[in-house]
């Protein structure tokens, strides 16, 4: 596994910091401003928890898909 950078430290530590309230409230912001996120939790569903992302994971993948645009 490679060496986290600094932004990608600062935005695990800012997450890490929020309530699960505020992690989902996050998410659905995200995903009205691009409904396209919304596969990214389509795909967390159908998996079994143990596959299932974390929240610091599925907003990391919406950020790198936001990054791509």
């Amino acid at each position: 596994m490679s060496t986290p950078t600094s932004d990608k430290q600062d935005i695990e530590s800012t997450l890490g910091r929020l309530s699960k309230a505020d992690l989902l409230t996050l998410i659905k912001r995200m995903v009205q401003l691009y409904p396209d996120l919304t596969g990214l939790i389509d795909t967390a569903q159908q998996t079994t928890p143990s596959q299932r992302p974390s929240a610091f994971h599925l907003i990391q993948s919406s950020i790198a898909v936001l990054c791509l645009c």
